[in-house]
């Protein structure tokens, strides 16, 4: 099974491999507003609440792309469509032949335009993924003593 550091990752991964994405983070989103030492664009990923259905766990994760806006913000038309595109190349990404092994990112994603300003004005686009995860709940797996409970 994938773990969450793993998956972290192979977005970090993907953020570097990518021209245009500069810099990398995961955390809440909060955590931004003291932070102005990013390049832009940024890729930054966090956890939203995910479910275990079966032999599946359903990791939803989401990740935002997001630029520099100018002072006027005139370059917000510009800013939204460079980040729609490098948000489906990232999903492109996330979806190719390359991690069906390990996960596979589940067909519909949503994608949500955004302004706000933290420690710097920017602009882009959050898309919600879902990655499902085979769970084998393997007990012999577990780190654990074999001493059943009473």
């Amino acid at each position: 099974m994938y773990s969450l550091n793993q998956i972290v990752k192979v977005l970090n991964n993907i953020a570097s491999d990518h021209y245009q994405i500069n810099s990398f983070g995961y955390g809440r989103i909060s955590s931004l507003p003291e932070k102005s030492d990013k390049d832009y664009p940024v890729l930054w990923c966090d956890t939203k609440p995910s479910q275990l259905i079966d032999r599946e766990f359903q990791l939803r994760m989401d990740v935002a792309i997001f630029d520099l806006l100018t002072k006027d913000e005139d370059n917000y038309q510009e800013v939204l469509s460079d980040t729609l595109q490098i948000a489906l190349d990232v999903v492109a990404q996330l979806t190719s032949k390359d991690y069906n092994d390990n996960f596979i990112i589940q067909k519909t994603a949503s994608l949500q335009d955004f302004m706000s300003r933290f420690a710097d004005n920017v602009a882009g686009w959050l898309v919600t993924i879902t990655i499902k995860i085979p769970y084998t709940a393997d007990k012999c797996a577990l780190p654990s003593s074999d001493a059943e409970s009473e």
